[in-house]
């Protein structure tokens, strides 16, 4: 199925995907160049676990902003402290983002050796998964919201608590759409969305083209984690 198809079957995301698109143009607008840090430098900042952006040097290097209100939005938001703001701004501030990390870096061939339950990039909690056939069974790597970016994490348990009780994680499904799954943890109530099928990223690994599946987790009323328009 490609993307067009797919959203005029679900004609409720329109205006999410329109959202993205103003979004994307005002970031074009402005015209910001922001010079991410080479891999190896990555790989060096993160040696001690602290991710990318939240070392304070390399966070006020790639600030775009001259004003210091806009200066203080911006960190505020990729420190993923409490601010109440248009979640508009939220989409404009994690676009920058997202355009700006290298897709070297966003490859989970670049994390093999990170097993956190948070972006080593941005320090985001993941927002989905991915189950992908390995040689060995198959591996389950995480998505990040802000900068899309993914790594491997443990194949079972709860990303968020670190539950690793079987029993008490369950899976949620809508039978017409397999491709995704919920895998809820009974302890800390929160759930995450799960691709376990190959060839659909476009559509499957992107938190807002499956908001249905938020809405069913709501009517369970379980927690959400990781999506930049709420954290």
């Amino acid at each position: 199925m490609n993307l067009q198809d797919y959203i005029s079957r679900h004609e409720f995301l329109s205006p999410i995907i329109e959202a993205q698109s103003i979004a994307d143009r005002l970031v074009e607008a402005l015209d910001i160049s922001i010079e991410f840090p080479s891999v190896e430098e990555c790989k060096a900042l993160t040696a001690d676990g602290v991710p990318v952006l939240q070392h304070d040097e390399v966070l006020a290097r790639l600030n775009p902003f001259e004003g210091e209100t806009d200066r203080k939005i911006f960190e505020t938001l990729i420190r993923q402290e409490e601010l109440d703001c248009d979640p508009m701004l939220r989409l404009i501030v994690w676009t920058m983002i997202d355009r700006s990390v290298p897709k070297e870096l966003k490859a989970s061939e670049a994390w093999a050796t990170w097993r956190r339950n948070y972006c080593p990039i941005c320090g985001r909690r993941p927002v989905m998964a991915q189950l992908r056939k390995e040689f060995q069974g198959r591996a389950r790597f995480m998505l990040c919201d802000g900068c899309h970016t993914m790594w491997e994490y443990n194949r079972l348990g709860c990303v968020y608590c670190g539950n690793d009780d079987l029993k008490s994680i369950h899976i949620l499904e809508i039978e017409a759409e397999p491709e995704i799954r919920l895998d809820v943890c009974d302890k800390c109530q929160a759930y995450l969305k799960t691709y376990n099928h190959e060839g659909e990223e476009q559509i499957y690994l992107n938190d807002r083209l499956t908001l249905h599946f938020d809405l069913l987790a709501d009517d369970e009323h379980l927690i959400k984690h990781g999506s930049i328009l709420t954290e």
